[in-house]
């Protein structure tokens, strides 16, 4: 059984390779935040699924299904720290995931000592409940505002921008007048809408912002620690007691 082991590894990468391309769609059609709540439930589901797999096929497939899950949240959540940051600190986006994927590989290290006497499938549970920070994003993040302009949902666009004018403690007509300035007044001055979006986007949002930065980073940590979990640890045993139970 060696070789299904050697090709659940592989799978996990086909299903990233597969996922980044999906994802990255999905994310443009349908929204920043959809595609992110959708693969954190999607980690989760098939996390503990692999977990209580009854034969080493299912445990393959599921690990397939991880790795697509997997990207959507890692190529999402990078476009939408890109969208939310001004353009002067968004340089700052690389060496902040790198610090987290390290972050997260350590982190992993510490959970496998806690659950050492316990089987691979109790630490393939725990990480995977890791994945319920998709409830803190439904019920908190904003969709990606500079999605909502480019899109044209104007209304969820003002809604966004009240609350995040709450937030900050700003007046919300002035800002709501300048989000007609720049969206809707001047729709032929042939401004380029990547520019345009940054002129009234990019600078009133950065402390309603860190929480939501907070969370996205949060995010990426527990993907990488479930990710490296599901390539590097355990990676015969599973096979063998799956074929033993």
């Amino acid at each position: 059984m060696d070789w299904l082991a050697r090709l659940s590894q592989t799978m996990v990468i086909v299903g990233q390779g597969l996922g980044a391309v999906l994802n990255t769609f999905l994310s443009d059609r349908f929204g920043r935040k959809t595609v992110l709540v959708a693969s954190s439930f999607g980690l989760l589901s098939c996390g503990l699924a692999a977990a209580y797999a009854p034969n080493a096929i299912v445990f393959v497939v599921f690990k397939f299904l991880i790795g697509g899950f997997q990207q959507g949240v890692v190529s999402t959540q990078t476009t939408f720290i890109l969208e939310i940051l001004p353009m002067e600190y968004r340089a700052a986006q690389s060496w902040l995931t790198g610090c987290n994927w390290a972050f997260g590989v350590m982190l992993l290290a510490v959970i496998a000592f806690f659950f050492k006497y316990f089987s691979w499938r109790s630490l393939q549970t725990a990480l995977s409940l890791a994945s319920l920070v998709g409830i803190l994003q439904l019920c908190f993040m904003d969709e990606s505002l500079r999605w909502l302009i480019m899109n044209g949902k104007t209304k969820q666009a003002q809604k966004v921008i009240r609350r995040i004018s709450r937030m900050n403690k700003k007046s919300e007509v002035t800002i709501l007048e300048q989000f007609q300035e720049e969206f809707v007044l001047r729709k032929s001055d042939g401004v380029d809408d990547s520019e345009r979006s940054s002129k009234c986007v990019g600078e009133e949002r950065p402390e309603r912002l860190s929480f939501l930065d907070i969370l996205k980073l949060f995010s990426d940590m527990l993907t990488v620690a479930e990710s490296r979990s599901l390539r590097t640890t355990h990676s015969v045993e599973p096979q063998q007691q799956i074929k033993q139970e």
